[in-house]
């Protein structure tokens, strides 16, 4: 089973939350194997643009000048490795950053089975009370009452 955190930003007329983001924790992939890619596609347009600028920076620096074209690249792996690692904290970090606030953790073997089991134990908006008399003090009918 894989974790995810939950993240909630606005209230609905019901009580429900208007947005919910479900971020998994741990390494990403994606974020591994292209970092401004990753990013766009999480509207992390500023990562977006540095890690396409310091990648490219990373890869002239290692792979073309340094002398040994192996140890570029391993250097480049590292760096990656590195973004993959720290991606999702980052997704949760502008999240927070925006608005969202962690609202729980679960676990599902996916995306979708966690959102299912999320929303499936998410408490419902109680139903309006029901139309009742009007208020009638305790004591107008008790004749033992004294003010």
């Amino acid at each position: 089973m894989r974790i995810y955190t939950v993240h909630l930003r606005g209230e609905r007329e019901g009580g429900g939350a208007a947005e919910t983001v479900v971020v998994r924790e741990g390494f990403s992939w994606a974020a591994f194997l292209v970092p401004p890619l990753w990013a766009l596609y999480h509207r992390l347009w500023l990562t977006a643009v540095l890690m396409g600028v310091i990648g490219g920076a990373v890869a002239y620096g290692l792979l073309l000048r340094a002398g040994d074209p192996a140890t570029g690249a391993v250097m480049v792996v590292i760096v990656l490795a590195g973004f993959g690692a720290i991606a999702n904290d980052l997704r949760r970090w502008f999240l927070a950053r925006s608005g969202f606030r962690l609202a729980g953790v679960v676990a599902g073997e996916d995306l979708a089975g966690a959102e299912h089991r999320w929303f499936a134990a998410a408490p419902r908006a109680a139903s309006p009370p029901a139309r009742s008399l009007p208020h009638i003090a305790p004591y107008a009918f008790d004749p033992t009452y004294r003010p």
